[in-house]
């Protein structure tokens, strides 16, 4: 549902496919600034997940890494939620690549 295979590569794609995300957060690991994108919660269709999906984009906006599921991804969660994790504004999102 979630997959951004064939729909989005970039932040600036993202957010032109019209959902913006719940969430928007920075973190910092080993000096490389990266953005996570929390996806709104999909109604359920036939699979019910424990959370959100989530996005992360480099400083020059390119899609890194997805999760379908971050509640059931503790490696994803371990990796780009460790450290220091700030919450910013969707506008920091919008401003990757440019």
């Amino acid at each position: 549902m979630n997959d951004p295979k064939g729909k989005f590569e970039t932040a600036t794609e993202y957010i032109s496919h019209g959902r913006l995300p719940v969430r928007v957060c920075r973190n910092v690991i080993r000096g490389v600034v990266f953005l996570i994108a929390e996806a709104p919660d999909d109604p359920p269709l036939f699979v019910i997940t424990s959370s959100s999906a989530a996005y992360v984009f480099d400083e020059s906006g390119n899609l890194v890494d997805w999760s379908s599921d971050t509640g059931d991804d503790p490696s994803f969660v371990n990796q780009w939620w460790s450290g220091r994790t700030e919450v910013v504004s969707v506008e920091e999102l919008r401003r990757l690549g440019k």
